[in-house]
């Protein structure tokens, strides 16, 4: 199986899905045109993933906004890994001032059962 890789643009995500690691990442702004259409390929690697036997390792969230459309295809991708890799770390990193967020992140992991890592961005000062 390959590696799946979508580069940001300025209104679409980078998506990494990474088969020998066993990870995805997903970060950036997500607000496409057509959210389904631009999380398809996501999808399709995720149920491949899944029907080889696969269990995930960790799924990281790292997005500075997303659209309502976008936000419903998130809530299917963590649905279906908290019900079929269900060892997955699920985890979504905000901004320590985007409330918006911190908020969006607690009402994922409250539909998805408590199974999303909720933690502030690390700052680098140098």
């Amino acid at each position: 199986m390959k590696n799946l890789y979508c580069e940001a643009t300025g209104m679409t995500p980078e998506v990494i899905a990474d088969f020998s690691k066993k990870e995805i990442s997903i970060s950036g702004k997500c607000y496409p045109d057509n959210s389904r259409e631009f999380f398809h390929p996501l999808m399709n690697w995720v149920n491949e993933f899944l029907s080889l036997g696969n269990e995930l390792e960790s799924i990281e969230f790292d997005l500075e906004y997303f659209n309502t459309s976008s936000s419903l295809i998130l809530l299917e991708i963590m649905k279906k890994l908290s019900t079929k890799s269900q060892r997955s770390k699920m985890i979504w990193l905000y901004d320590e001032e985007d409330d918006d967020m911190a908020e969006a992140a607690s009402e994922y992991n409250m539909l998805i059962g408590d199974k999303l890592m909720i933690s502030e961005k690390c700052s680098v000062i140098a």
